[in-house]
C-alpha cells in the first residue's frame, strides 16, 4: 500500500477509530506519554498523532507555558482530535507528512506511538525526526510487542480469506518486526545515534469482547482487509471473526507493546 492508500484506510475508519479509543487507543496513548514523560513548558512534537491518543495527554504535561504539535496526514482523525483539544491551545493538529516537517527551533521532545513502521523507509525517516530534536532533546518510540495482535489478526485473515482469496497486505508488518522485541529496539535505537536508550515491556489485555474485536477490525488499519469487501461481505466476515475467537477460547486481546526513549547529543 502506498502512504496515499495508508491514509485513505485512516480517514474512512475514524468514527470506528473514536470508538475504539476508550478501550485500546487512550490507554496506550497514556502507557506512551508516561514513559516520554513530557515536562511542563517543553516544546513536543508527535508524530503520527492520529486522533491524539498520545498527543492530548502530552499537552496536559506540558501545560500551559508548552507547546505540542501533532503532526499526521489523515484528516478526519485529526478532525476528531481538535475537537478533543478546545480546551487546550498549547496543542495543535497539523495536517502534513512528518518527513517533510520542520520546526523554527528544536524539540525537548519527539514521540510517535505505533507511527514509525508506517514510514517508507523507518531509518531514514526516523533520523529525520531525529534531526528535530535540540542538542539533549528525548525521543521515544512505542510499538507492538512481539506476538501482539497474532491471534486477533489469524483470525480476522482467516475470516476475510473466506470472502477474498487474495485480501491485501498489512503495510507495516514488516517494519514493525524490525522493532518487536526488547532487543531488537534497544539495538534499533542506538543504530540511530541515541545513547541512554531505554526499553521497557508494557503488558495490556482488555476483555475481547465482540465490541473491542469488530472495533480493532475497523478503526485500524486492519480495515484495508474490510474495504475492499461489499456491505454482505463485511457482515459475514464479522460473523466469521466473532465465531473464530470463540473456537479459539480468546478471552482478552494481546495488545502489549514496547516503549523505547533515548536522549540525543550532549544529553548523553
Amino acid at each position: 500500500m502506498t502512504a496515499t492508500e495508508i491514509v485513505a484506510v485512516f480517514d474512512a475508519a475514524h468514527a470506528d477509530y473514536a470508538t475504539l479509543a476508550p478501550r485500546l487507543w487512550n490507554p496506550l496513548g497514556k502507557v506512551l506519554v508516561a514513559h516520554s514523560r513530557p515536562r511542563t513548558g517543553e516544546r513536543v512534537l508527535d508524530a503520527f498523532c492520529g486522533a491524539g491518543a498520545s498527543a492530548l495527554p502530552a499537552a496536559r504535561a506540558v501545560g500551559p507555558s508548552g507547546r505540542v504539535d501533532a503532526v499526521d496526514l489523515a484528516d478526519a482523525l485529526l478532525e476528531e482530535g481538535r475537537a478533543a483539544a478546545l480546551a487546550m491551545p498549547q496543542v495543535r493538529f497539523v495536517k502534513a507528512d512528518v518527513r517533510d516537517w520542520r520546526a523554527p527551533a528544536g524539540y525537548d521532545l519527539v514521540q510517535s506511538g505505533f507511527g514509525v513502521f508506517f514510514l517508507p523507509d523507518m531509518d531514514a525517516g526516523s533520523k529525520a525526526l531525529l534531526g528535530l530534536l535540540r542538542d539533549g532533546g528525548r525521543f521515544a518510540v512505542q510499538t507492538w510487542r512481539q506476538a501482539a495482535l497474532v491471534e486477533f489478526a489469524e483470525c480476522l485473515l482467516d475470516a476475510v480469506r473466506d470472502e477474498s482469496s487474495q485480501p491485501p497486505s498489512m503495510p507495516e508488518a514488516s517494519a514493525s518486526r524490525r522493532i518487536d522485541t526488547p532487543g531488537k529496539l534497544h539495538q534499533w535505537l542506538e543504530s540511530l545515534g541515541l545513547a541512554g536508550v531505554r526499553v521497557s515491556q508494557v503488558p495490556f489485555h482488555p476483555p475481547l469482547e465482540p465490541e473491542l474485536a469488530w472495533g480493532l477490525a475497523l478503526g485500524s488499519g486492519f480495515r484495508a482487509l474490510l474495504d475492499p469487501l461489499e456491505p454482505d461481505g463485511v457482515a459475514r466476515v464479522r460473523a466469521g471473526l466473532l465465531r473464530r475467537i470463540d473456537r479459539r477460547r480468546l478471552k482478552v486481546l494481546d495488545a502489549s507493546c514496547l516503549v523505547g526513549t533515548g536522549t540525543l547529543g550532549r544529553g548523553r
